[in-house]
């Protein structure tokens, strides 16, 4: 196992396939420990098992004496995914999950399985953020294992699609475009189409608004519920219960002041996207360029192409990184039809849970680089990266491909 982890750190190891084998182990210790003693082997060295079960014990002990009265839901120390102190106790949990890892994925499952039966509630306060957060940057097949069986054992505290109006504005059934043709982040032009003069009226909620433009269109074309829609079009399902990031119910929504109501907007866009000769498979685009990030090389040959000159430190200091992160992020939105904020140079495993934060560096630097007005400094990078997300793709165009 030790050589696994040190391969792990080989520069030869690409960082995703790292950070998801931690988060990996992570994950199964936290399992391990919350199942304790039922997650113990029959073969496990003697010296391991007991050093493990000391450990357990005594922050037990600790946590009734001192804890408990005051309350140890904030106290990360007392959470599952906390890793154990003394050395011996903390190989054992490792040597417990590495085994659980190397496992065929059938037996894999059942064992999973069968330790879920003896974990507390999802909303056991000593979870941390195992499932919160840990999971979603898990390998692809722990992920999806755990999320399975999650689904049976530790039902969610909230059904997140109960909290959106399900109904379809747009009448189900044919359509003369497919769901593929809808990009995640509708754009302005269509948006024009959809308000018309109304769309000053919809500023406070445009980006709400857009979203559910989005799921709506995806409904209407496969007959699917909104939490398909959401997931088909990779639109998280925080976005359906976090205020600031809040996809809006219809209720919440301005109704149109000439008169026309959203359902007639939605189908007069819905017949002008059936009348483009050449659409876009977006749903493509969006799997292709999963894990896409601007490498350190085409980095360096833009911004010379540009004739960018980086800025001296100021009041608000813009790093290389960072602004080669949102350069990332403006040339994939642009190449897939989606929002900055879910560009994979903004998400696990690529950048740290918690980005873009809402009030962070990102929103100003993106905001520069996209400007309708952008600033003399910025205006040679923007005219560099649009060309590059030009040229990184092609458009499925009725079986055969064009340039954008």
């Amino acid at each position: 196992m030790q050589d696994r982890l040190l391969a792990l750190l080989d520069p030869a190891t690409a960082p995703s396939d790292a950070f998801s084998a931690f988060s990996d182990l992570r994950a199964i210790a936290a399992v391990v420990l919350a199942s304790w003693p039922n997650s113990a082997e029959p073969d496990m060295p003697p010296g391991l098992e007991l050093a493990l079960d000391d450990f357990l014990v005594a922050r037990e002990q600790l946590m009734t004496s001192k804890e408990r009265a005051r309350g140890y839901s904030n106290r990360a120390a007392f959470s599952f995914d906390a890793a154990p102190t003394p050395p011996p106790a903390n190989a054992a949990l490792l040597h417990l999950a590495d085994r659980c890892l190397q496992l065929e994925p059938d037996a894999f499952r059942a064992w999973l399985a069968d330790l879920l039966e003896h974990i507390p509630d999802r909303k056991h306060p000593r979870w941390g953020k195992t499932w919160k957060s840990q999971l979603a940057t898990c390998s692809a097949m722990v992920r999806s294992e755990a999320t399975r069986a999650l689904g049976r054992r530790l039902p969610a505290r909230t059904s997140w699609p109960d909290l959106l109006d399900s109904r379809s504005l747009l009448a189900l059934g044919r359509r003369d475009y497919r769901a593929e043709n809808i990009p995640q982040e509708i754009p302005s032009a269509w948006l024009d189409v959809l308000l018309g003069r109304d769309r000053a009226a919809y500023a406070q909620t445009i980006r709400a608004l857009r979203r559910l433009t989005a799921i709506q269109l995806v409904q209407a074309t496969e007959t699917s519920t909104i939490r398909e829609a959401a997931r088909f079009l990779g639109i998280p399902s925080a976005w359906f219960v976090d205020p600031a990031k809040r996809v809006l119910p219809f209720d919440r929504l301005p109704q149109l002041r000439d008169g026309q109501d959203l359902a007639q907007a939605l189908e007069r866009l819905a017949q002008h996207i059936e009348k483009d000769p050449h659409p876009i498979d977006y749903h493509e685009r969006r799997r292709r360029l999963a894990l896409w990030h601007l490498q350190a090389t085409d980095w360096e040959a833009i911004k010379q192409e540009s004739g960018f000159v980086p800025r001296r430190p100021g009041k608000y200091p813009v790093t290389d990184q960072l602004l080669r992160d949102c350069a990332s992020a403006v040339v994939w939105a642009r190449a897939t039809g989606s929002e900055w904020r879910l560009a994979p140079a903004m998400r696990p495993p690529l950048s740290p849970i918690g980005r873009p934060d809402p009030v962070g560096p990102e929103h100003r630097v993106v905001k520069a680089l996209t400007a309708r007005a952008p600033t003399q400094r910025y205006q040679q990078l923007i005219t560099a990266l649009a060309a590059h997300a030009d040229t990184l793709v092609g458009i499925q165009v009725m079986g055969s491909v064009r340039d954008t």
